[in-house]
């Protein structure tokens, strides 16, 4: 049926008309998101230069940016991440706010990839969003070393005896074929596998030795050996580095 606008009854129209004034306020909603993120970029680089930072005034930008990001949802994809990766910056630079600076770069950077195959690499905002979350994974890395680290120094403590017996084993004739056959031998009769697995080592030439060490790493992987406890996950790391070793001596 058609609706009566503007003393016409033209449904063709109307619609033209409903479109543009959906256009208009998407345009309308990007300005003032633009202008309220500019202003805030303002108040942010005036706070900044100053002796003194007042937190409060810090959250009152944040917000800014919020509404910024609030203004353009569902109309301005690229407008939307900058907003958020600026939001990324503060809680990362100003209010260490680690969670949630990641949480709005990756809001930003999901946002962006959107925007493929459009190339976003020269603008700043996704340079900082990307260089930011590399950042924050290169550090839960490297928290994770140091927390395995931590947990497995009292148990390389308990195990120093049986470990440096091994490191001499593993050490010795380091590139021959009986040197191998006498770890693999060590090894498997002091630590032998939780899973059943018979070793025989009588009949090794060096092909067969290289094999029965891969087979050893893969026995001994510490990655299989959770469920058995970590004093024995430790261990089983230490014995698949030896391996490791001499097995790259016999590519």
């Amino acid at each position: 049926m058609a609706i009566k606008y503007a003393g016409t009854t033209d449904s063709a129209l109307w619609a033209e008309i409903r479109v543009m004034e959906v256009e208009i306020a998407s345009t309308r909603c990007s300005c003032e998101s633009i202008r309220m993120r500019h202003q805030a970029d303002t108040f942010l680089e005036e706070e900044l230069s100053q002796d003194g930072m007042s937190i409060g005034m810090m959250w009152t930008i944040l917000d800014m940016y919020k509404e910024a990001v609030l203004l353009t949802r569902d109309y301005d994809i690229e407008n939307e991440a900058i907003a958020l990766s600026r939001m990324g910056k503060m809680f990362d630079k100003i209010l260490k706010m680690r969670v949630k600076a990641h949480e709005s770069y990756r809001a930003a950077f999901d946002l962006a990839q959107t925007l493929l195959p459009r190339d976003l690499n020269n603008y700043t905002w996704f340079k900082d969003t990307k260089e930011a979350l590399e950042r924050f994974q290169r550090n839960i890395v490297l928290e994770e070393q140091q927390r395995e680290e931590a947990e497995k120094a009292p148990i390389l403590k308990k195990l120093e005896p049986e470990l440096k017996i091994l490191q001499t084993i593993a050490n010795f004739e380091l590139y021959s074929v009986v040197g191998a056959q006498k770890l693999l031998k060590h090894i498997y009769e002091k630590h032998p596998p939780k899973t059943p697995y018979k070793f025989d080592g009588s009949k090794l030439d060096r092909v067969a030795t290289h094999a029965a060490l891969k087979e050893a790493i893969v026995n001994y992987h510490p990655d299989r050996q959770a469920v058995f406890g970590i004093e024995w996950k430790v261990l089983c790391g230490e014995i698949t580095k030896y391996l490791t070793q001499r097995y790259e001596h016999f590519k």
